[in-house]
Formats: C-alpha cells, sequence, structure tokens
C-alpha cells in the first residue's frame, strides 16, 4: 500500500468520524432542546397568565349570594348555562375557560364563600394538553375534594372524556385521560366520592363521538344533556 493510498484512507476514515460525530451531537442536541421544550411549556403555562381567568375572577368578586350547587371546571363547565340547563335558579358556574386544576385550587375561595350544598368537580384535560405533570393534576383534585369535605361541602367528581378521533393527537390524549381517570378513581373510592362518568354515554369506549362535538374537544347541546341527566340524578340523590 503505497504513501498516497494510505493517506486517502486516513482521510476517509477521519471524514467519516467527523460526519458521526455531527449526527450524534445534532441528535443529543434535538432531544436537548425537546426536553427543553417540554419543560418550558409546563413551567410556563400558568393559570394567573390566562386571560380568562383574570376576567372571570373579577367577576367572581361581585358574586356573593349564597348557591346550593356550584359546578367547578374549565371551558367544558363555562360554556354551559347551568341554571336554564338545569331549570333551577340556586347554581354558581365556576367555569373557567383554559382553567386549569392549580387555578381551581388557588379560587377554591371563590366557590367556600357561597357555602354551597354541592360542588360538582370537571377539569384535567387542559393539564394534560400543557403537559403538566398527572402526579400534580392527582394532588389538585384529591386536595379541592378534602378541602369541600372539610366545609361540609359534597364534592362529586366528573371524570374527564374522551376527544374525537379526528381530534390531533387524539389517541395520546385520550390515553393520558384513561390514565388520569384510572388514578382518579382509586381517589374517589378512598375518599367516598360520587362520580359521574360520561365516558359510556358520550364515546365508543376510545374516542368522543363527533356527533357530540364540533372541534372535537367541546360538546354540543345534545352532549350538555346528557350530562344534565347525570347531574340532576345526583341532586334527586342528595335531596338538593
Amino acid at each position: 500500500m503505497n504513501k498516497l493510498t494510505k493517506i486517502l484512507i486516513a482521510t476517509n476514515i477521519l471524514m467519516f468520524a467527523m460526519v458521526v460525530a455531527v449526527i450524534i451531537k445534532y441528535k443529543y442536541q434535538a432531544k436537548v432542546r425537546s426536553e427543553m421544550s417540554k419543560t418550558k411549556v409546563a413551567q410556563a403555562y400558568n393559570y394567573s397568565k390566562n386571560r380568562f381567568y383574570k376576567e372571570q375572577m373579577d367577576l367572581f368578586t361581585a358574586y356573593t349570594s349564597q348557591r346550593n350547587v356550584v359546578m367547578l371546571g374549565d371551558s367544558h363547565t363555562y360554556l354551559a348555562h347551568w341554571n336554564e340547563l338545569l331549570d333551577r335558579g340556586d347554581i354558581a358556574n365556576r367555569g373557567i375557560n383554559s382553567d386549569n386544576t392549580g387555578g381551581y385550587v388557588n379560587r377554591l375561595n371563590e366557590v367556600l364563600k357561597i357555602n354551597p350544598r354541592i360542588c360538582f368537580i370537571e377539569g384535567g384535560i387542559n393539564d394534560i394538553e400543557k403537559d403538566i405533570p398527572r402526579e400534580e393534576t392527582i394532588k389538585n383534585l384529591s386536595s379541592i375534594i378534602d378541602s369541600l369535605q372539610k366545609y361540609n361541602i359534597t364534592p362529586v367528581f366528573t371524570k374527564v372524556f374522551y376527544v374525537t378521533k379526528k381530534y390531533p393527537l387524539s389517541a395520546a390524549i385520550n390515553k393520558k385521560i384513561k390514565e388520569l381517570n384510572t388514578e382518579m378513581d382509586k381517589i374517589t373510592t378512598l375518599k367516598h366520592i360520587r362520580v359521574i362518568d360520561l365516558n359510556p354515554l358520550l364515546t365508543d369506549g376510545e374516542y368522543l363521538n363527533p356527533n357530540f362535538s364540533i372541534d372535537g374537544i367541546h360538546l354540543l347541546g345534545k352532549g350538555y344533556l346528557i350530562w344534565r341527566d347525570e347531574v340532576l340524578k345526583i341532586l334527586t340523590q342528595e335531596k338538593i
């Protein structure tokens, strides 16, 4: 093997090693950026930065009259006129668009101050979509239940319902929903909490029936009628 051949081989080996090193570095940096991005999303999303949160919290300060029933939740709860839906005037809607369970904990005094007899809790989907750790969501919901019971308010937990198949990342989101609901089953069983599970009524077991939603996540009127009937059953059983 002559000298020129040896130089060419060595050069090729060196270039190959450099290419491999660049690829490894790129993949590592991409992985780091991905993990940092996830962390930033979880850290960046705070209920207090939600415009709807600020607006509704300011309005809540004006609502001080006692109400027997409170609907606590996110946009799913917020969108319904529960007084009309349930045909009674003793209901307070404490739903806020885009709110997460951390926001619920922070504003629970807005529930306690009107001294309700029962509080229907709905939420968790925004925690999932913002990559908030499931353990934190469980902790928040459990804390809310404990606080309500401490003040002799009956808590009722509404399981997170699935999104439609065409909703972005639906399979992954519904998997997380199922895992959250499974964990909450343990909490509600341990604390003897009533539960509303709309999934058998609104879904095929895996995905929300598209007939109940336009955007794949929020309910149409026919979905709210089913939800209403489940709420009425509990109000009747609790004699409220």
